[in-house]
């Protein structure tokens, strides 16, 4: 009985996205969207301070997924989509965006150059995309036929209503965009800004969806600043022929330096449009605050904060729930602000002493221990790895998938083997190869980091197949020590 009320539900699905892909021709019922804003900061009472997402048809977003995955396979077995751009793809992460922008502008600095980072924000990137210039670079990537004619008809005659505190506005006609909440939104975002990194070759690009961030680096920086100047309003025209709007505001520049190059009253001046960007010393970047310096500090400080806070709320509840509510507090409120590429910040190991300290007042409340006792065997009992650990966790699963090719193809040839440096035959001919930095930001870069912690491991941990096995041997072996 069961089984035939699934297949009654299920076959009219199949019946229908059959004929939608056949036809080429998106079902105009799985076309009304019901708009929630959602706040994403500052003040709640400005509008351009909400998030629009969509909320559509059930039976839209199976038929979206279908096409999704054949359209994503068509362009990634093509090679088509840009290796720069990390948002929305398998494989790619904001870490690895992180660690990619971390090793050019440190490889820059090791080098003795100075590098400019503009950190550029586009203004509702999803709603003002153009569907008549989404189609034509759709064609120019290969989608045609009856392929494209599905996606005229999937963008044409959208309409939508906005859903707020129990109030539903009128039904409107949606004459550009893609539905935020979508499944194929993201995907055909990227292919919109796919070509973006065509306008300069010489910019150092750093994508994830609609956060563009472009690098550049020179020893003189008075050439630096001329060049980047130029440079920017090629950037600038692509936005405009493209139907994209920079917010000049929300755009900013860091000049990046190393603690030999003390001009720290340099004037920079970088224009937009005619109008001068501001200089900051610290930015927030894909969820991670950067200095010009590097260092991490306003990270670690960030980090810190939050998790006191909710130390806090941890301490306030201990005496009502059982010690497994307060472990699942602990992996809701403080987990992630100790993991969110930790791989990146918590290498500078004296800066991470505070969150440690948090962390093992956390543990204590969650065993119900005291202040002073020991936490190694809490940490052990509750089988949670303390911040440096995670750190070399995340490092070592990182070097898991580069040796299994299973990183984004821009990290292809980041590292050697020994073998592939020298032609001596030792035991140690199959590690990756550990160059000697010439700077402290150069030894905390994954390029070295990295090969550090591969090494470090036992072949029989390396030979490991799949990446929740080798996650599971390296977590066991972190734990196993601190019960030493």
């Amino acid at each position: 009985m069961l089984l035939s009320k699934k297949a009654s539900i299920i076959t009219p699905i199949v019946h229908i996205c059959n004929i939608s892909l056949f036809t080429g021709v998106f079902p105009s019922s799985f076309k009304l969207a019901k708009v929630i804003p959602i706040h994403k900061k500052d003040d709640t009472t400005i509008v351009s301070n909400y998030r629009p997402i969509s909320i559509l048809p059930s039976f839209s977003k199976v038929l979206e997924r279908i096409v999704y995955n054949r359209l994503y396979e068509f362009l990634d077995s093509h090679k088509s989509l840009n290796p720069e751009q990390y948002g929305f793809r398998r494989s790619h992460s904001t870490d690895l965006a992180l660690l990619k922008f971390y090793d050019h502008v440190s490889s820059a600095l090791a080098a003795g150059e100075h590098v400019i980072g503009v950190f550029m924000d586009l203004s509702k990137a999803f709603d003002t995309l153009d569907h008549s210039i989404l189609l034509s670079k759709l064609e120019y990537y290969g989608v045609r036929g009856v392929a494209l004619k599905w996606f005229t008809s999937y963008l044409a005659m959208r309409k939508q209503f906005t859903y707020c505190n129990s109030f539903k506005s009128d039904i409107l006609s949606l004459k550009c965009g893609v539905p935020q909440g979508s499944i194929l939104g993201p995907l055909l975002f990227l292919i919109y800004i796919n070509d973006i990194c065509d306008v300069s070759t010489v910019f150092k690009y750093t994508l994830f969806a609609d956060d563009t961030s472009v690098f550049l680096s020179h020893r003189d920086i008075n050439s630096l600043e001329r060049t980047i100047n130029l440079e920017l309003p090629k950037l600038t025209l692509w936005f405009r022929s493209n139907i994209l709007s920079l917010n000049v505001q929300k755009t900013n520049f860091i000049h990046f330096r190393g603690k030999k190059k003390s001009n720290d009253n340099l004037s920079i001046v970088i224009s937009v449009n005619g109008t001068q960007i501001e200089r900051k010393t610290c930015t927030k970047f894909l969820g991670v605050y950067i200095n010009e310096k590097l260092n991490w500090k306003d990270q670690v400080n960030h980090v810190t904060a939050p998790i006191s806070r909710n130390i806090g709320v941890l301490y306030k509840v201990k005496s009502f729930v059982a010690s497994n509510i307060l472990l699942m507090l602990y992996n809701t409120l403080i987990l992630p602000y100790i993991s969110y590429c930790n791989i990146l910040w918590a290498t500078c190991k004296g800066l991470t002493n505070n969150i440690l300290l948090l962390q093992k007042k956390a543990v204590r409340i969650c065993t119900q221990s005291g202040f002073r006792d020991h936490t190694n065997p809490l940490f052990v009992k509750l089988k949670c790895l303390k911040v440096d650990d995670i750190n070399f966790l995340q490092t070592a699963t990182f070097m898991f998938r580069y040796n299994a090719g299973l990183l984004p193809i821009s990290f292809s040839s980041m590292f050697q083997t020994n073998s592939a440096v020298h032609s001596y035959s030792t035991r140690q001919a199959s590690n990756i190869h550990l160059n000697n930095p010439r700077t402290a930001l150069a030894y905390k870069s994954i390029r070295h980091s990295g090969p550090d912690v591969w090494n470090s491991l036992p072949q029989s941990v390396r030979d490991v197949q799949k990446t929740h096995s080798f996650k599971k041997k390296i977590k066991h072996i972190l734990i196993s020590k601190m019960c030493c």
